[in-house]
């Protein structure tokens, strides 16, 4: 996709589920990879408040009540 143009942004939330995968299975490389690529560009990664993660929460709960599923 970057080669084509777009730019891609990565949500805190992404990187936190992510990292934390990695951490539990020891992936050392695979975290370095993902710090230098959140950190190749200043814009790259996207802080999250307090306030829009508790949207998040609130979104996904009523997605997840009307049958809404990720799967």
């Amino acid at each position: 996709m970057m080669m084509a143009g777009h730019r891609l942004i990565v949500p805190a939330i992404a990187d936190y589920e992510v990292r934390r995968e990695l951490e539990r299975v020891g992936r050392r490389q695979g975290l370095a990879q993902l710090d230098a690529f959140t950190t190749a560009r200043a814009d790259r990664y996207l802080a999250l408040s307090d306030q829009a993660l508790r949207l998040a929460a609130q979104l996904w709960g009523q997605a997840r009540n009307a049958g809404i599923t990720n799967r």
